[in-house]
């Protein structure tokens, strides 16, 4: 599934909108501060595509007026454990598969023209 999330800083449960219930990779379109459970707090902008585990908990602070802009693209638990295992084989089986909160995400993809069929 792929979706996009907007989310006012004025909304009542702008800092807390639940766990998360897919494994999930976002694109920050605005900058926001997100805190997984038991981590340090992540700047996410559009250099950062944040990674969430099922049910991962999280809080979130306002960084821009705009608040929380972004578009998610979530996989089923099979698929996801498919595609890490091609990148790290050891994390594929591990609980929770996704070990890292965030990963840099470089303009170049989202400037790029599509690829020709």
């Amino acid at each position: 599934m792929v979706g996009r999330f907007v989310c006012p800083i004025d909304r009542p449960d702008f800092a807390d909108t639940g766990p998360i219930r897919s494994y999930l990779a976002v694109f920050p379109s605005t900058a926001v501060a997100i805190q997984h459970d038991g981590q340090d707090p992540v700047l996410a902008d559009p250099s950062v595509a944040m990674l969430y585990n099922r049910d991962q908990v999280y809080r979130r602070a306002p960084v821009h007026p705009a608040g929380d802009r972004c578009d998610w693209f979530a996989l089923g638990e099979a698929p996801l454990r498919e595609v890490i295992r091609a990148i790290d084989p050891g994390a594929a089986e591990s609980e929770p598969p996704i070990r890292f909160s965030h990963a840099p995400c470089p303009a170049r993809p989202h400037l790029a023209p599509p690829a020709p069929p």
